[in-house]
């Protein structure tokens, strides 16, 4: 037995799956699309970079510069000799010279900067 067959929905069938596959054809071809539009907006709208900055803010830290006088609640009266970063070097006035981390003498209030007066104080060098 022998069946026919009919042209007219061979022809509707083939336009049924033409009108299936369009969009998914057109999707495929988006993703390129795709891909370029987030790379755009990546590099238009990636947050900025912080750049830190050093604090141009003086410590108190800072004062403690070869030549100043400074006191020291148990060595007594000295004057610092060099500076490496955050330790000084110290010369008291008996003569004896030791180091100290400006970090934890000064907040704790073991070294502090002196004021000297006129003639009347004393060099410790």
């Amino acid at each position: 037995m022998k069946q026919s067959v009919n042209s007219a929905k061979v022809d509707k069938c083939a336009e049924v799956c033409y009108i299936l596959n369009s969009p998914f054809h057109s999707v495929s071809n988006l993703k390129p699309c795709k891909q370029l539009f987030l790379l755009l907006s990546a590099l238009m709208f990636r947050p900025k970079r912080r750049i830190p900055r050093k604090s141009k803010k003086k410590t108190a830290a800072d004062s403690f510069l070869p030549g100043t006088p400074v006191q020291h609640s148990a060595y007594g009266a000295g004057r610092i000799l060099a500076r490496e970063g955050d330790r000084v070097r110290i010369r008291f006035s008996s003569g004896s010279e030791r180091v100290f981390s400006l970090a934890a003498a000064v907040p704790n209030g073991l070294l502090s900067l002196r004021q000297e007066s006129g003639g009347n104080a004393a060099k410790a060098d």
